[in-house]
């Protein structure tokens, strides 16, 4: 088995980020090549794609996941509006008011000096009315004494080439960044942002509403298709033929092929807009910071998201919507910080506001929440192609 921080490994993570599609282990032997060149059998791609998803505990820290791959959909066209939530003396009870939560997890915020939650929730179209109502709700019965809501956008992740950045003991050094390869990743990132997608039901949908479902098991995690239909019927019984327009034959291996169909119509109209790579043994000589930054106009944040990007092993970049203003969440560490966040603090660039995650505090909550979605299960009409308007 390969070192947790094997340059081998991390330059085959990182380049699994810069794939389009994820890919089963035989194709990745077949399209990955390493920095120099070089193929890997399918043995290899095999034993370390186990050795990744195996259990792990990391110089005396558990690991909640190692290992993170799965294609990332544009929630918009499903017509979900994604909101970050900041609260202020939080209670973990808060969390069961709410069955749509997306990720989780407790922050220090240094303007007020005490910690905070900071949820994620993707909201269907029709429902932000009420989602909105029911936090001004709380916060008048004081369940919570302050919040903060951010209406953002599918996130665009951009990767430092580990390989590069990454020494033996997991600890991030920017110097060894390329900046060809944060380039290119920030010109996608422009072209993305300049033709973001309105929250609506992608035209697809109607002719074939079994793509909601499907991308919901593939999102956070990349399964095969028999187990993507074996989850749906889990969750829905018979009430799955309902997604599917032409039924014929109802069995298990009709309904397996009907999901690679879709797959591939999902490929064909990009829904999947880019391959998301966690590696949790990162976060363990590093921390997550999430700023909330204002700026003037779009030229402005490119010029500081490469210098911001170059600072960071990853970066998560939430465009908010109908702004110019960025949210942003960053794996750094204490080496880089001050040049961090030195490169975004001037008169082009206001920093709104700024967290750091607690990850150790934040292990039981983002476990409990890591594989929860939409119950799109009972939250959509297959029939009308609508979600039903029901209360949060």
């Amino acid at each position: 088995m390969p070192k947790p921080f094997n340059t081998k490994l991390l330059n085959f993570l990182f380049e699994l980020s810069q794939k389009k599609h994820c890919m089963n282990y035989r194709t990745i032997a077949k399209e990955i090549r390493l920095e120099n060149g070089k193929r890997l059998s399918e043995k290899t791609v095999q034993s370390w794609l186990n050795f990744l998803r195996s259990p792990s505990v990391f110089n005396g820290q558990k690991l909640y996941r190692k290992f993170t791959y799965h294609p990332n959909f544009c929630k918009e066209l499903l017509d979900l509006e994604y909101f970050y939530v900041f609260v202020e003396d939080a209670k973990h009870d808060l969390l069961d008011a709410f069955s749509n939560i997306y990720h989780v997890v407790w922050v220090y915020d240094p303007k007020y000096g005490k910690k905070a939650l900071v949820v994620s929730f993707l909201i269907p179209g029709n429902r932000v009315p009420s989602f909105r109502r029911k936090w001004v709700w709380l916060k008048k019965k004081g369940s919570v004494t302050n919040y903060k809501l951010f209406n953002v956008n599918t996130p665009y992740i951009v990767y430092s080439p580990w390989h590069k950045t990454v020494d033996s003991g997991g600890l991030f050094h920017p110097e060894g960044n390329a900046p060809f390869i944060i380039e290119k990743q920030i010109n996608d990132f422009s072209r993305y942002w300049s033709d973001l997608p309105n929250p609506a039901m992608h035209r697809t949908i109607k002719n074939n509403p079994l793509i909601v479902p499907v991308l919901f098991e593939y999102d956070k995690e990349n399964i095969s298709s028999p187990e993507a239909w074996n989850r749906m019927k889990a969750r829905m019984g018979n009430d799955i033929w309902n997604y599917i327009k032409k039924k014929g034959r109802k069995n298990d291996g009709i309904g397996i092929k009907r999901i690679q169909q879709t797959l591939k119509e999902i490929h064909a109209n990009n829904m999947f807009h880019q391959v998301r790579v966690d590696y949790d043994p990162l976060e363990l000589s590093n921390f997550w910071v999430y700023i909330y930054v204002n700026f003037p106009r779009k030229e402005t944040a490119l010029n500081k998201l490469r210098d911001i990007c170059r600072k960071s092993i990853v970066t998560y970049i939430y465009p908010e919507r109908n702004t110019c203003n960025l949210f942003i969440a960053a794996l750094i560490n204490q080496n880089v910080m001050h040049d961090f966040f030195d490169s975004i603090s001037d008169e082009k660039a206001y920093i709104r506001r700024t967290f750091f995650v607690l990850h150790s505090k934040s292990y039981d909550v983002m476990h409990n929440h890591i594989h929860r979605h939409i119950n799109y299960w009972s939250l959509f009409d297959p029939e009308r192609c609508r979600w039903v308007d029901k209360k949060n």
